[in-house]
């Protein structure tokens, strides 16, 4: 779990670095967290324990990496939810509600120009 303590010290940094600068929103920081925690809980894969997965002699070496973050005796299976219900549940909510329209054409313009949506950007 050395890879949990390197997310949250660099969660805590970034707390730290917001709470130096007025204009970085730890509101921003904490809720991309939450929003990734939930993301990947609902849509990441599903990790179990297997007895066939601590033979070592059949890994190429992209495996031998996952398990050494990850454990050697994981296997991954499913995810909760289809990253497609994402897409689907975006686009039924953007037909239920025309105001939901604007949303990839601000992502859009935040990725584009970042700053321009909160008015903090570099001129």
């Amino acid at each position: 779990f050395k890879a949990s303590r390197s997310v949250f010290k660099n969660m805590i940094l970034l707390v730290l670095l917001g709470m130096s600068d007025k204009k970085i929103s730890n509101a921003g920081h904490i809720g991309g967290f939450l929003g990734g925690i939930a993301m990947g809980y609902l849509f990441g894969p599903e990790y179990r324990k297997s007895y066939a997965m601590k033979k070592t002699w059949f890994i190429d070496d992209s495996e031998r990496e996952v398990r050494r973050v990850m454990g050697p005796d994981l296997a991954e299976g499913k995810g909760l939810l289809r990253i497609e219900w994402l897409w689907v549940a975006a686009v039924f909510g953007m037909l239920w509600r025309r105001e939901f329209l604007v949303l990839p054409l601000a992502i859009g313009r935040g990725l584009w120009n970042p700053g321009v949506l909160s008015g903090t950007a570099l001129r």
